[in-house]
């Protein structure tokens, strides 16, 4: 029989979170979009690290980023298998999709956090920001208006207006701004729900 592995991983394993918010209303993630769990394990060390992946849309841009939620080994204030009855919200993200087929083989984590999980939201922030293609439109946006007033320059007369759609004039800063204050609601909002005081989650999986 070969020894245990020192360390191993699991990854890409689908989840539906709950846990409760800060007004008290039991809240899911994972039911209606995809969530997925990656799982460290230390053996020597007894220790356990965690990444919560999920994808966000957001409204300022037409495209879709992934967010992540680490909870490293001093976070985690206590671990265990619990065995309460499985509800809907579960069953809809776990068997309906069938990432799994019965409710015996979905298992219950709850997750109680000491302090705040770690989060990426601003380092995704700064990735959006200083996409070059948001820039390289303008300019190219910016260089077709010249070309066409070049093209018209001579021949406008009192008939002929010249319009030009402001909306893709929009500057990079601007579009910035717009992104980084919809994340950090974001992150304002898990960090109330999961991380203040001894938060509290369940994470529920297919075994």
């Amino acid at each position: 029989m070969s020894p245990p592995k020192d360390k191993f991983q699991v990854s890409n394993v689908p989840v539906v979170l709950k846990w409760d918010d800060c007004d008290g209303d039991v809240k899911y993630l994972g039911h209606r979009s995809a969530v997925t769990l990656d799982i460290r394990l230390d053996v020597p060390r007894h220790t356990a690290s965690f990444k919560l992946r999920t994808i966000a849309s957001l409204k300022s841009l037409a495209q879709r980023v992934p967010l992540y939620l680490f909870i490293q080994p001093d976070r985690v204030a206590s671990l265990a298998e619990d065995d309460g009855p499985i509800q809907q919200p579960v069953k809809d993200g776990l068997i309906q999709t069938r990432k799994c087929a019965a409710i015996t083989e979905i298992l219950r984590l709850r997750f109680s956090l000491e302090h705040e999980a770690n989060s990426r939201w601003k380092e995704v922030a700064e990735q959006l920001r200083d996409q070059p293609s948001l820039e390289d439109l303008r300019i190219e946006i910016m260089e077709d208006v010249e070309e066409r007033l070049a093209q018209t320059r001579g021949e406008i007369t009192e008939d002929l207006e010249l319009k030009v759609d402001e909306r893709f004039l929009t500057t990079k800063e601007e579009l910035r701004e717009t992104v980084e204050e919809e994340l950090e609601l974001v992150e304002e909002r898990i960090k109330e729900d999961l991380s203040s005081g001894r938060a509290e989650f369940y994470v529920e999986f297919p075994r």
